[in-house]
């Protein structure tokens, strides 16, 4: 998906003309150029701007801040903040020694500015958000639309600012979203309520409308698919579609498992059928004995198999999504998951490689036209795993060290903290013990598995936007 920018997709929209009353504070100062801005942007940010007559022109010539007129500068750096908030791109360049909010007596008078038009809490925010490089210099010496989904009202400008679909409608105040198809299923109204969500806590840090974690789609693996086709096919922002994925700590994926409804959780935890009791359980890590019962009754193999299918087909069709929404932390928190569901013999995902790793999945990541492409983006979110082996093993072993000295043979020790959550508690030292010759094992506290290691050629996953 190319990156939505104002430069494109946004350069019809209406403009507004700011007159600041001068190029910046100084006193020598000629009057400033005026400033053509999105009128939508401008006027989702201030109410002063949005009660201003039906007009094409905002004169700022007689605001005074402090007693000191509005500079070309300071509105500069109050519709940046204004256009990083709603398209994560700046309205005008400015050095650091240009921009009012890397000095203290700059950002005071911005701040200022922003409180005077009657700013959003979000982009007052957004005005504080080069702190890191904030010097102090001294000398010594609302309309509403209706959305026809059970009779939704929202705020008509944020709507239109944050969905170019929804702009692009004629004028009207009701969008009726009957006819809208999303994966072949007509959209829900919880859809549209957790779309609303993303859009309002961007703009006003508050919901649209409470929704509890049952009944939120952002919350469930086949409801955030839903929600983000939802605001993909009304063209939203990348500030939408990334709050769309505010909620990924508590997302769950739900799967029929025979006559049982199971919630597996996303976020590192491990689920196998249990090779004693066909029994589905849950573990933590890799170090960490206790299991906990997910499902009481025993799986036969078929419903197993049934099961791991649900699975599978959930997470691809997420996977894809994230890849071709370039959504860094939904794709990381995917990642996570792929490995977590795959780390034990008789994980829900083993034997699935086929069905989460698709050709539209492998399109969407970049590597479907690669030599071994698939293999690499497999390598890259599960890790191949290979077994070392001594000089005198078998030619059954995978991977043999050569050329160690005797002090490399020996096994190494030492304690670590676990910061994965497939390792144990974070935060819990544990006893290492690696032996990458004798015996091939590595234990980790009372426990000794294989002694292994991931190899080759890994995708490094940091999006970057075309």
């Amino acid at each position: 998906m190319n990156k939505r920018s104002r430069s494109t997709a946004f350069d019809s929209k209406p403009k507004l003309r700011l007159k600041p009353a001068c190029t910046t504070t100084a006193p020598t100062q000629p009057a400033a150029a005026p400033l053509d801005a999105d009128k939508q942007v401008v006027c989702l940010f201030s109410s002063v701007a949005a009660e201003l007559p039906e007009t094409d022109e905002w004169d700022l010539s007689g605001l005074l801040l402090d007693g000191q007129p509005v500079s070309r500068d300071i509105v500069v750096a109050w519709l940046n903040a204004a256009y990083q908030a709603a398209y994560e791109e700046d309205y005008e360049a400015q050095q650091p020694d240009q921009d009012p909010a890397c000095s203290v007596e700059g950002l005071y008078m911005l701040l200022t500015f922003a409180d005077a038009v009657d700013s959003t809490r979000p982009l007052i925010k957004a005005c504080c958000s080069r702190l890191q490089r904030l010097q102090l210099h001294a000398q010594l010496g609302q309309q509403q639309v209706a959305l026809d989904t059970n009779g939704l009202e929202a705020d008509k400008r944020v709507v239109c600012l944050l969905s170019s679909v929804a702009r692009a409608l004629p004028e009207t105040d009701e969008w009726d979203l009957s006819g809208l198809l999303v994966e072949r299923q007509p959209v829900s109204r919880p859809t549209v309520v957790a779309w609303l969500k993303a859009a309002y806590q961007l703009v006003y840090e508050e919901d649209y409308e409470a929704q509890e974690p049952d009944e939120d789609p952002a919350c469930s693996v086949e409801g955030l698919h839903m929600l983000l086709s939802f605001a993909d096919a009304v063209d939203s922002t990348r500030p939408v579609l990334k709050a769309c994925c505010s909620r990924l700590q508590r997302l769950q994926l739900h799967a029929q498992l025979g006559q049982q409804q199971v919630a597996l959780d996303t976020n590192g935890v491990g689920y196998y059928f249990s090779p004693t009791t066909s029994k589905l359980v849950s573990q933590p890590s890799l170090i960490e004995s206790g299991v906990t019962m997910v499902a009481t009754p025993e799986s036969p193999t078929e419903q197993q198999a049934a099961f791991k299918q649900q699975v599978a087909a959930q997470i691809e069709r997420l996977l894809w999504l994230a890849y071709r929404l370039q959504l860094q932390p939904l794709v990381e928190h995917m990642h996570t998951c792929i490995q977590a569901f795959s780390i034990f013999g008789l994980s829900v995902l083993r034997g699935c490689e086929n069905e989460v790793f698709t050709p539209r999945v492998l399109e969407a990541a970049g590597v479907a036209s690669l030599p071994g492409g698939k293999q690499m983006l497999v390598n890259s979110v599960r890790g191949e795993v290979l077994t070392l082996a001594d000089s005198t093993a078998s030619g059954q072993a995978k991977l043999r060290p050569i050329g160690l000295t005797h002090l490399q043979q020996l096994p190494l020790k030492f304690d670590a903290v676990a910061t994965c959550s497939t390792l144990g508690k974070p935060g819990v030292a544990v006893a290492v013990e690696l032996d990458l010759s004798g015996n091939s094992v590595i234990k980790l506290g009372h426990n000794t598995f294989a002694a292994q290691l991931r190899i080759g050629p890994y995708i490094q996953w940091k999006i970057t936007l075309a």
